[in-house]
């Protein structure tokens, strides 16, 4: 099945089979709505997300988070990178805003994108597209094409930054 993400609400019953399918360990496929992640992720993009494990939660992955204190149809945050994480708390960012989401404890991540799937539409090839966000528009932004192992682009532009010195 697949459904959509972004920030657009989802119904009820698609949001909770979400929240259900990854926290029994299965992997969900969304298709991407709005612009927040550009330009790593596009409207109309297909992304999957995995499980994942809070243990795992690493900078710069894209997540996605449950809010159980949002109304339904809300409860299912939009996709956004995490830029800031301690023991118990997350806070994210899409790529194309200005501000911070709101701080979340860290056991309310349900999963991160693995693949992305590009939209028919899109014109800009998918890998000249995430070349150009890591070297120029999201210092957390790793390098990964559908159907292969993500490449962190942040531990590259953190050692080209050392380097720089």
């Amino acid at each position: 099945m697949m459904s959509e993400a972004g920030s657009a609400c989802l119904s009820d019953p698609v949001e909770d089979w979400v929240a259900e399918e990854l926290s029994a360990g299965r992997a969900v496929q969304l298709k991407v709505l709005g612009g927040s992640m550009r330009p790593w992720l596009l409207s109309g993009e297909r992304v999957v997300i995995s499980p994942l494990p809070a243990s795992a939660l690493r900078l710069g992955h894209v997540v996605a988070l449950w809010d159980p204190d949002a109304p339904p149809g809300q409860r299912l945050a939009p996709l956004h990178r995490v830029v800031y994480l301690n023991a118990e708390q997350v806070i994210t960012k899409g790529d194309a805003l200005m501000m911070l989401d709101d701080v979340r404890a860290r056991e309310l991540v349900l999963g991160r994108v693995t693949a992305i799937s590009p939209s028919s539409a899109e014109r800009s090839p998918l890998p000249l597209r995430r070349l150009r966000a890591l070297l120029g528009l999201s210092p957390f932004c790793p390098v990964a094409l559908a159907g292969s192992a993500a490449v962190s682009g942040a531990r590259a532009l953190v050692s080209l930054l050392k380097r720089a010195r």
